[in-house]
């Protein structure tokens, strides 16, 4: 089971790292412990960073070190799907999401998990990936590791 986590999930990790037990740290538990490959466009980790750097409220949240520490896992478990150079064709109704759409296609994802609406309300109109919230991904996991 190929996965790609949004930035807003693993944005989520991040926060959640001091509260171990949250259903985001079960997701991120899992793809250390090989549930599921971990595919990560190299866009998201661009967008982690600048999302700490421009919001006052995740740069309290989130100590630059924690951030750093958190990408280097993120490069050592995941496959990393490289930048996209050519132009990306607009899908969504924010186009800064497409490269999401592109990188899955690109990385064969079964899944894509965003807590994005744009995302999410174009979920029925795909067959691969299939576009899944967090809950309902942790109810994969669960089923799956049972």
């Amino acid at each position: 089971m190929r996965v790609i986590l949004d930035t807003n999930v693993l944005l989520s990790a991040i926060l959640a790292f001091a509260r171990p037990e949250s259903a985001i740290d079960e997701i991120v538990d899992s793809a250390v412990r090989g549930t599921y490959a971990l595919l990560t466009p190299e866009e998201v980790i661009d967008e982690l960073v600048a999302a700490r750097s421009k919001k006052p409220s995740l740069i309290r949240a989130i100590p630059e070190g924690e951030l750093y520490q958190f990408i280097r896992l993120l490069r050592t478990i995941a496959e990393i799907i490289p930048r996209q150079r050519e132009p990306i064709p607009a899908v969504l109704r924010d186009p800064k999401d497409d490269f999401l759409l592109t990188a899955a296609a690109i990385g064969n994802a079964d899944y894509l998990v965003t807590g994005d609406r744009d995302l999410l309300d174009i979920r029925d109109q795909l067959t691969q990936p299939q576009i899944l919230t967090v809950a309902e991904f942790l109810a994969l996991l669960q089923a799956i590791e049972q």
